[in-house]
């Protein structure tokens, strides 16, 4: 699974740089594109390392024609709607591979997130929640 951020990315130059031959990605955008659609850095990555990149892309019919089945077969309640596309790229996968790997929880190990800042957001909202409301009132909005 390649979605051209930090954690696949590395896992498919990983396995190139092992030697793998014919090796095979698979990503999902959006019609509607915009900021959540991956399929650019996804195309730039394969590139970038000669792989065969294979595409799904999901619309707003497609996306509500899968959801009642990613959530049935979901093995917890989830409220996390990227289990729709997920879903998709995995069919797709699903076509021509007997095994896959995704990079999930990568990000982590490779300091992709920026932890720091959402601590300070944290202690910033949890500093405003004990200020009188009055003094809130006067504070300039953001």
């Amino acid at each position: 699974m390649l979605s051209g951020g930090l954690d696949s990315s590395s896992i498919a130059a990983a396995a190139v740089e092992l030697g793998h031959k014919q090796f095979h990605t698979f990503s999902v955008g959006f019609a509607e594109g915009g900021e959540y659609s991956e399929l650019g850095y996804a195309r730039q990555v394969a590139r970038h390392l000669g792989v065969e990149n294979h595409e799904v892309v999901v619309d707003q019919s497609s996306f509500l024609e899968m959801l009642p089945h990613a959530v049935q077969t979901a093995d917890e309640p989830l409220a996390d709607l990227t289990i729709v596309p997920l879903l998709a790229v995995c069919q797709l996968a699903r076509g021509s591979r007997q095994s896959g790997v995704v990079g999930e929880g990568a990000d982590e190990v490779l300091a992709g997130y920026h932890f720091n800042l959402m601590q300070r957001k944290f202690a910033t909202i949890r500093l405003l929640q004990t200020l009188p409301p009055s003094l809130l009132k006067a504070m300039p909005r953001a």
